[in-house]
C-alpha cells in the first residue's frame, strides 16, 4: 500500500475562486466574503503541509488487490434515510456484519431549513454518522436513495447555499478521519429499514434513539 496526501474537502472551497475568475471587479460583496473564507481555508491548509504536521488527509491508496483480499476489513457501511417532517437516522457498520448500529433524531426547530430541502436533509443524516467518529482508514460507502446527494458527494460540491455548509463539513470531517467516501444511490424499496429510522425517534417521541440490529 503506498501513501499519498490529499483532500476530498478541497473542491467545496474552490467556488470563491471560479465566481473571481468568472466576474472579476463585478462580484458581488457576499461573492468577495466567500473568497476570503476559501483563501484563509486554504492557506491554513496549505501551511500544514508545509510544516509537515498534518495527520489529517494522509491516505493508503487501497488498490481493488487490497479489496479483494480483505473487503471486510477496509470497508466500512453506513445507510441512512431523512424525513422532511419526523427526523433521520440511519446504521451502519463493517461490510458483510451480522449486527449492525443505529441511530435515529428528531429535527429541532432551528433545523426547519435544512428540513425543508430533500438533498440538505439527506446530508445531515449522513453528517450524524461522520460526527459520530466511529471509523477510521476506511473506503467509507454511504448508501442512501437520493439521487442529489449521492452527486453532490461524489462530485464535492453543491451550489444549494443550504446544504453546502453540510458538505463540507462531512468533507472535512471524512479528512480527518483518513477515511475515502463514496457514495451509492439505491432505490427507496432497498432503503425501508434506513426509512423507518427516520421516523423512529418520533414515534417513541424521544429526541434521539440509538442501538443495534441483526442483519439478514
Amino acid at each position: 500500500m503506498g501513501f499519498c496526501e490529499c483532500i476530498q474537502s478541497g473542491r467545496s472551497h474552490l467556488n470563491g475562486f471560479y465566481n473571481l475568475a468568472r466576474w472579476g471587479s463585478s462580484s458581488h460583496s457576499h461573492v468577495l466574503a466567500r473568497l476570503v473564507d476559501d483563501i484563509e481555508w486554504w492557506r491554513t491548509v496549505l501551511q500544514s503541509w508545509v510544516s509537515e504536521d498534518s495527520p489529517e488527509g494522509t491516505y493508503p491508496i487501497i488498490s481493488g488487490k487490497s479489496l479483494s483480499e480483505d473487503p471486510e476489513k477496509l470497508v466500512y457501511c453506513v445507510q441512512t434515510d431523512a424525513s422532511g417532517t419526523d427526523g433521520r437516522g440511519g446504521y451502519h457498520g463493517p461490510l458483510g456484519c451480522k449486527n449492525a448500529q443505529f441511530w435515529s433524531t428528531s429535527w429541532l426547530p432551528e433545523e426547519i431549513s435544512i428540513r425543508q430541502i430533500s438533498m440538505s436533509a439527506e446530508l445531515h443524516a449522513l453528517l450524524d454518522f461522520c460526527r459520530q467518529n466511529i471509523c477510521k482508514n476506511k473506503l467509507l460507502v454511504w448508501i442512501t436513495d437520493s439521487t442529489a446527494a449521492a452527486f453532490v458527494v461524489l462530485k464535492g460540491y453543491t451550489s444549494v447555499q443550504s446544504a453546502l455548509p453540510l458538505l463540507r463539513e462531512i468533507m472535512e470531517l471524512v479528512d480527518s478521519q483518513g477515511n475515502q467516501l463514496i457514495a451509492l444511490w439505491v432505490p427507496r424499496t432497498e432503503n425501508m429499514f434506513a426509512d423507518y429510522l427516520s421516523h423512529l425517534s418520533i414515534i417513541l417521541n424521544t429526541p434521539h434513539v440509538n442501538g443495534s440490529q441483526r442483519m439478514g
